[in-house]
C-alpha cells in the first residue's frame, strides 16, 4: 500500500514538473508566434531579434531587440527598445502562469530621455495567464519630476493602466492624473487633468478596433496671465475591417472650451468614411510616398495613378459621413449663447463607368445653422436630400433625380417644402451626354438652338423614341416667402411624357402627355393655370402606307385668368392621308405660320390632291367641354373623295365633300356667348328654351341647317358679308379708342366678335 502511494505522488510530481514545464514552452512558443505575425503585419517596418533565452522548470526568462526602421530620431537612427519577460509557470488553482515584463529603450530613444529621467526608464507589467488563455497583466511607466524642456519644466504623474489579450480579444487601458508643463521666468502655463486612454477589439484577426482618449480638463495660461481652459473632451474612434473593406469613424466632444473671452459648450465634431478597401489603401501608401508631398509636381504617370485609383476606389462605392460638426457658442460681449453648426452630412457615390457617367449619387444635409452676422454669406439649411442615378439597361440609361428640402433661408428669403422628383430614360449614355452639353452651351434656353443643333437634337430624340422615350415628374413643389408677405407656392404632380416611334419613315407609333395636378399661388405664379388630371393620347397606325391617326384629349378641372374649364374631353381622328405626307405636313407646319412659298404651295396642294384620292376623312367622335356654367356636347364628320384626275382648281364642294354634325350648348358662360350670339344671327343655331343646338349636314350639293335647307352658296356668301360688316365695326371702335385718349381711360365692353 506504501509504495503505491509513494507511485502515485512520483507521477503527481513529474506531472506537476512537466506541465510547469510545458506551460513555459507553450507560453514562450505563443510570444514568439505573436511577433512574428507583428512583423508580418507591419512588412519590412518592423524587425525583431530574440538575444537571450533561460527555460527552467518553473521559471524562464528571456529578452528581445525590437526594431521599428521607418521611425527615424534627429540621429537618424531608427527607435529600438529591449523586451524582457520573466515567466513563472509553476502550476498553482488561481492561474496558469504569472509573468512580469518590461520595455526599455535602447540606444537613440534612451539617449532622447535623459532630460526627465536620470536612468532610462521602463514600461513594466505584472499580470497572470487563466486557464481559458485570457492573460491580463498591469501597465506602469515612471513619472516625471520637474524634467527639462528647452527653457521649461515637464512634470508628468506616473502612467498606470490594464492589459487584457485572449480569445481573439485585447483591450488596453492606461491614464495619466497630471501633467504640468511651465515655462521658466514666465507665467504660461499648460497643465492636464485626468488625461486616459484606452483601446479595444474583440475580433484581432480582423483588424478591427475601437479606441477613446479622455482628458478631464485642461488649463492654459499665456504670456498675458489669461487663461484658456478646456474640460470634458473625448475623441473616439471605430475601425472596422472585414472582408478587406475599411470603415472608419470618429468623434470628438468637448464639454466647454473658453478662449480670447468667447465660450463654447456642447462641441461636437464627427466624421466618418465607408468602402475603402484594402488594396486601394496600399496603392495610395505607395503613391503618397513616391510623391513624398510635392503633389503640385507629380508627372503625368503620378497624375494618372492617382485618376485610375480614384475611379476604382468609386466604382467600388464610397460613403462618407459627418453626422455633426456643431456648438454652443458665447462670443464675447454676447449674452446668450448661439446654437449652429451642421448636423447629418452624408454622401454616398458609386461610379461605375465614368466615360458614360454611370452611377448613383446621394447627398443628404440634416441642418445647417449660422449665427446672423454669417447668414449673407452661409445660408441656413434644414432637411435637404438629393439622389441622383443613372442606371444602364439594354443599351439605354434610365437617369433619376430626386430632391427634397424642408428650409432654406438667406437674407430674408424663404424656401421650404421643396420636393423635387423626375425621371428620364430611352436615351442612349452618348445620347445623354450630348443632350447635357447642348443646354450647356444654350444655358438651358433651348429657343436659341442653332440649326445644326437643332437637327442633332431631334436625331437624338428621334433615336431614343425609337427605343420608348419617357421623361416624368411624379412631384415638383415648393413654397418660397420672399418678405414684405409675399409667398408664393407651387405643386406640379403626376407629369409623364411617353413616346413611342414605331416606324421613323412613316411616323407609326404613339404617345401620352399626363399632368395629374398643377396648382400655384402668389404674385410670381399669377400667369400659371391650376388644372387636374389633364391626359392627352395621339395614336399613329399605319396600314399599307396610309394613316390612321387619332388625339384623345381630357380634363378634369382648369382654371385659368382666360377659362374656366370643369370635366372636359375631346376625340379626333384623321383618316385617307398616306403616313409620308402626314409626316410632310408636321415638318412644314412653322412655314404655315409665316406663309408659303411657291414650291411648298405646290407641293401641299399635291399632298391635297393625294389625300381626296384616298378618300380624306376627319371627325370628332365626342366633343363635351364644361365652360364655366355652360355644358357643350357634339360631334362631327367630314369627308372628302372623287377628285380623280380632274385639275384642283376644278375643286367642287358639293360633289367631293360630305358632313355630319350637330352641337349643343346649354347653359351660360361670358366665354362662349359673343360666338353663340354669332352662331344664331347666321343661323348655326336655334334656341330650344335655355338649350343652344345645331344639326349640319352636307350631302349631294345639298346644306341642311337645324333640318333647313340652305342653299349653300348663298349661305357662304351672306356668312362672308357677316363677318365682313363684324370686322368693319370692330375696327370702328378701335379708331375711336385711338381718339380718345386724351381722356379719361375707358373701358370697353367685349363685344361678340372678340
Amino acid at each position: 500500500m506504501l509504495k503505491k502511494l509513494i507511485v502515485i505522488i512520483v507521477l503527481l510530481a513529474a506531472a506537476y514538473i512537466g506541465g510547469s514545464y510545458y506551460v513555459g514552452l507553450r507560453a514562450e512558443q505563443q510570444l514568439v508566434a505573436l511577433m512574428n505575425d507583428a512583423r508580418a503585419r507591419a512588412g519590412d517596418e518592423l524587425a525583431w531579434e530574440q538575444v537571450d533565452i533561460k527555460r527552467g522548470v518553473f521559471t524562464s526568462t528571456g529578452s528581445m531587440v525590437l526594431v521599428l526602421k521607418e521611425i527615424k530620431l534627429d540621429s537618424e537612427l531608427p527607435v529600438q527598445t529591449r523586451i524582457s519577460y520573466t515567466i513563472h509557470h509553476h502550476l498553482t488553482w488561481k492561474h496558469l502562469a504569472h509573468f512580469v515584463w518590461s520595455i526599455t529603450p535602447d540606444q537613440a530613444l534612451a539617449s532622447k530621455l535623459t532630460s526627465f529621467y536620470p536612468k532610462t526608464p521602463s514600461l513594466t507589467g505584472d499580470g497572470a495567464l487563466s486557464w481559458s488563455g485570457v492573460a491580463t497583466s498591469s501597465i506602469a511607466f515612471p513619472g516625471i519630476d520637474n524634467g527639462r524642456l528647452n527653457n521649461g519644466a515637464l512634470t508628468v504623474a506616473p502612467l498606470t493602466g490594464s492589459l487584457t489579450a485572449g480569445q481573439n480579444r485585447f483591450e488596453m487601458k492606461v491614464g495619466v492624473a497630471d501633467m504640468t508643463l511651465t515655462e521658466a521666468g514666465s507665467p504660461e502655463r499648460l497643465q492636464l487633468k485626468d488625461l486616459a486612454y484606452e483601446a479595444r477589439s474583440d475580433d484581432v484577426t480582423s483588424g478591427s478596433v475601437s479606441a477613446t482618449l479622455w482628458l478631464a480638463d485642461a488649463l492654459l495660461i499665456g504670456e498675458d496671465g489669461v487663461a484658456e481652459t478646456l474640460s470634458g473632451y473625448r475623441w473616439h474612434f471605430d475601425v472596422n475591417y472585414q472582408n478587406d473593406i475599411l470603415n472608419f469613424d470618429t468623434q470628438k466632444t468637448i464639454a466647454s472650451v473658453t478662449a480670447m473671452g468667447n465660450q463654447a459648450t456642447n462641441v461636437e465634431v464627427s466624421f466618418g468614411i465607408d468602402g475603402l478597401h484594402r488594396s486601394d489603401l496600399q496603392a495610395l501608401a505607395e503613391l503618397v510616398d513616391e510623391v513624398n508631398g510635392q503633389w503640385l509636381d507629380i508627372n503625368e504617370r503620378q497624375q494618372d495613378l492617382a485618376q485610375q485609383l480614384v475611379m476604382r476606389m468609386l466604382a467600388k462605392g464610397l460613403a462618407i459621413e459627418v453626422p455633426a460638426i456643431k456648438a454652443d457658442v458665447k462670443l464675447a460681449g454676447e449674452q446668450a449663447p448661439f446654437s449652429g453648426g451642421m448636423q447629418g452630412l452624408s454622401f454616398n457615390i458609386q461610379v461605375t463607368d465614368p466615360k458614360l457617367a454611370i452611377g448613383r449619387l446621394s447627398i443628404a444635409l440634416a441642418s445647417l445653422k449660422v449665427p446672423e452676422m454669417f447668414q449673407g454669406v452661409v445660408p441656413e439649411v434644414e432637411g435637404f436630400k438629393l439622389e441622383m442615378a443613372n442606371v444602364l439597361t439594354d443599351g439605354h440609361v434610365e437617369f433619376t433625380v430626386r430632391k427634397s428640402l424642408a428650409r432654406f433661408a438667406q437674407d430674408g428669403q424663404i424656401v421650404r417644402d421643396v420636393e423635387v422628383d423626375m425621371g428620364l430614360s430611352g436615351l442612349t449614355p452618348e445620347g445623354l451626354l450630348e443632350l447635357v452639353d447642348i443646354a450647356g452651351d444654350l444655358y438651358g434656353d433651348f429657343s436659341e438652338l442653332s440649326a445644326e443643333q437643332h437637327a442633332r437634337l431631334a436625331q437624338i430624340m428621334q433615336d431614343a423614341s425609337r427605343h420608348g422615350l419617357v421623361f416624368a415628374v411624379p412631384v415638383f413643389k415648393g413654397t418660397a416667402d420672399l418678405g414684405l408677405g409675399q409667398t408664393d407656392s407651387l405643386l406640379l404632380e403626376g407629369l409623364k411624357l411617353e413616346v413611342k416611334l414605331d416606324d421613323a419613315e412613316t411616323g407609326a407609333g404613339k404617345a401620352s402627355f399626363v399632368i395629374g395636378n398643377l396648382a400655384a399661388a402668389g404674385k410670381q405664379m399669377a400667369g400659371l393655370p391650376s388644372l387636374k388630371n389633364y391626359r392627352l393620347a395621339v395614336v399613329n397606325e399605319v396600314v399599307n402606307g396610309k394613316a390612321d391617326y387619332r388625339v384623345d384629349k381630357s380634363i378634369e378641372a382648369l382654371d385659368s385668368s382666360i377659362v374656366k374649364l370643369g370635366p372636359s374631353e375631346i376625340s379626333i381622328r384623321l383618316a385617307g392621308l398616306s403616313a409620308v405626307d402626314l409626316q410632310r405636313l408636321s415638318e412644314l407646319a412653322p412655314a404655315f405660320e409665316v406663309g408659303l412659298d411657291q414650291a411648298q404651295t405646290a407641293e401641299v396642294a399635291q399632298i391635297i390632291r393625294r389625300a381626296i384620292a384616298s378618300g380624306f376623312a376627319l371627325s370628332i367622335p365626342q366633343l363635351q367641354l364644361l365652360i364655366d356654367d355652360a355644358t357643350i356636347n357634339g360631334r362631327g364628320e367630314v369627308s372628302l373623295t372623287g377628285l380623280g384626275q380632274a385639275p384642283l382648281a376644278s375643286f367642287d364642294l358639293s360633289r367631293l365633300a360630305q358632313m355630319q354634325a350637330e352641337l349643343t350648348v346649354n347653359g351660360q358662360s361670358a366665354l362662349i356667348e359673343p360666338w353663340v350670339q354669332q352662331g344664331l344671327m347666321m343661323g348655326l343655331l336655334s334656341r330650344d328654351n335655355q338649350v343652344a343646338k345645331g344639326q349640319y349636314e352636307f350631302k349631294d350639293g345639298q346644306l341642311l341647317l337645324n333640318g333647313m335647307a340652305v342653299p349653300a352658296g348663298e349661305f357662304m356668301l351672306m356668312a362672308n358679308l357677316m363677318v365682313q360688316q363684324m370686322l368693319a365695326q370692330h375696327l370702328g371702335q378701335a379708331d375711336g379708342s385711338q381718339g380718345n385718349d386724351a381722356g379719361a381711360a375707358t373701358r370697353h365692353r367685349r363685344s361678340p366678335n372678340n
